[in-house]
């Protein structure tokens, strides 16, 4: 039995160093496609759809924004957010909510499915969520 402990011991280390790495990498690449996109906007038509379409090859989409909530309430999932911190908390897993409308109306909409779904509870007195927890 302690064989099967120490295996999974040292694999949780050494998922924790590559997930450290990745988050790194991650954040990264999320400045620079914002300084392609930034400066993209600046250029003629076809030289911007040449750059953004490079720039879709080589990184692809971003993640959608029920992940980026999923993932900034299960990195935090000793708190609990208001919709209004949840919104200023998605910097914090490199998700921009600039792109949006009304990024306040979809997070909302995102926490109550999350809710129905069973991966969010919702604190009925104070309106707070917070990521269940296994």
């Amino acid at each position: 039995m302690a064989l099967y402990q120490e295996a999974i011991a040292e694999a949780l280390r050494r998922l924790r160093v590559l997930v450290d790495k990745r988050e790194g990498i991650d954040s990264l690449i999320a400045r620079l496609r914002g300084v392609v996109t930034a400066n993209a906007a600046m250029l003629p038509d076809a030289e911007r759809e040449e750059a953004l379409r490079s720039l879709q090859e080589l990184v692809g989409t971003p993640r959608g924004f029920t992940d980026a909530v999923r993932e900034f309430l299960r990195r935090n999932s000793d708190h609990s957010f208001t919709a209004i911190e949840v919104r200023d908390g998605l910097r914090t897993v490199n998700f921009d909510v600039g792109e949006y409308d009304n990024p306040l109306a979809s997070i909302h909409t995102i926490l109550r499915r999350l809710v129905v779904r069973g991966e969010v509870d919702r604190n009925a007195i104070d309106g707070r969520y917070r990521w269940r927890k296994g």
